[in-house]
């Protein structure tokens, strides 16, 4: 839709009637602001009438203008909505009509509150877009209400902050897609949004953030070092139940490198009569036996009965980050983003990731690794490993030591 305005009879020499044409598909509308001008005083590039000493109304004319072109682009995007097509000219002229000059209201702003309903009134609105565009949008729109349904919480345009979008970003991983694709996903939202926001909805800001939309997302992930872990666990929570009990299930889902999802089943309930941890994968359904390390078994005796409260994703994330704040390690910057601390970075899936990345680091092969996270395919596993400069060099010495070049 394109709004502009003309003079009804740009050649006179008296005043002339200011107009509105509104130009949608192949459809165009006149319709009568309701105000005069002299033509000499009228900025044809401009659309407005000219600053002029002369013209002293010209201030308040042009701001009739604006707000009849905000109030064409609602009504628009009402009847969009409501009729689930594009207006033909008599809709349109009669629903602007009696929003503008007869004081009706629209409530368009209050039909759209969520980021799925965001992005199908820009699929319905945008008519540029090929049909190419549109099937991928839609994915991206079906990663957000998979992601509802996985996280059992609705993304409303003022509720997607920075904690959602890397609950998001986790969700994707968890779902193996490359980094390249995480990152066209989230140019999406953010297209999303800021069209939201144009519309004058009210949006939450950080999609703006630099940190929003990075274009090597898996660079931005972190593994927690064992010294980080072992400050992590060494954190008197004792005045705080529900935090303890977060640490303690993190500690669960990094001992044994399982995702979220599979948080239930870490449980005494699933232990066997041989000590080992059995369970099926809710996302792979695959099979998965673990051994009841010590570590894990001091956790889970603590709770005979297993989770006394089992949190969403969501808010699991925002205690697990009021426990990282207490951390000193974990004030440092990324290596690569001096702007974002690790504290910002961790999540449940941080737990995934470490596993991998500590037991890699340990000289233990992807194969045996890929028996407890349950992968398929070593290219996945690998896009977990985040090792520091100095796990890399202990690795390094571990692996070499007993093949050391030989020079005499």
């Amino acid at each position: 839709m394109n709004v502009t305005f003309v003079l009804a009879k740009p050649s006179v020499s008296i005043e002339t009637t200011i107009e509105m044409v509104v130009r949608w598909d192949s459809q165009q509308l006149r319709i009568s602001t309701k105000n005069k001008v002299l033509p000499k005083n009228w900025n044809p590039l401009k659309m407005r009438v000219k600053d002029s000493n002369y013209n002293k109304n010209g201030l308040e004319i042009n701001s009739h203008l604006e707000k009849m072109k905000s109030a064409a682009t609602d009504v628009y995007l009402f009847l969009n909505n409501e009729l689930g097509r594009t207006p033909l000219k008599q809709e349109f002229k009669l629903e602007f009509k009696n929003h503008f000059f007869n004081g009706g209201k629209i409530d368009s702003k209050a039909k759209i509150k969520t980021v799925v309903e965001a992005f199908d009134l820009y699929i319905r609105t945008q008519k540029y877009l090929t049909e190419s565009s549109i099937k991928t949008i839609n994915l991206a729109k079906k990663n957000i209400i998979d992601y509802q349904l996985r996280n059992k919480e609705i993304a409303t345009l003022d509720n997607f902050d920075i904690n959602m979008r890397n609950e998001l970003v986790d969700y994707l991983f968890e779902l193996e897609y490359a980094g390249t694709t995480i990152y066209r996903r989230l140019k999406y939202v953010r297209t999303i949004l800021r069209f939201a926001e144009d519309l004058e909805y009210t949006v939450h800001p950080y999609y703006k953030a630099k940190s929003f939309l990075t274009k090597d997302e898996e660079s931005y992930q972190i593994a927690l070092t064992e010294e980080e872990l072992n400050e992590l666990i060494n954190l008197d929570l004792n005045y705080d139940n529900s935090l303890e009990l977060v640490r303690d299930q993190f500690l669960a889902l990094v001992i044994t490198g399982q995702r979220f999802s599979d948080l239930d089943k870490i449980t005494s309930n699933y232990v066997e009569d041989d000590g080992a941890l059995k369970f099926i994968q809710e996302k792979t359904k695959i099979s998965v036996q673990f051994p009841l390390m010590k570590n894990l078994k001091l956790i889970l005796d603590k709770y005979p009965s297993g989770w006394p409260i089992r949190y969403s994703n969501q808010k699991f994330n925002k205690k697990l980050q009021v426990i990282a704040k207490k951390c000193k390690l974990l004030e440092r910057s990324l290596i690569n983003n001096e702007e974002i601390k690790r504290m910002d970075r961790i999540s449940s899936h941080t737990a995934r990731r470490t596993f991998v990345t500590i037991y890699y680091s340990k000289g233990v092969p992807l194969d045996i690794i890929m028996l407890a996270t349950g992968h398929k395919q070593e290219k996945t596993v690998k896009g977990y490993i985040k090792m520091s400069k100095t796990q890399e060099a202990k690795l390094l010495e571990m692996v070499l030591k007993d093949v050391e070049i030989k020079i005499d």
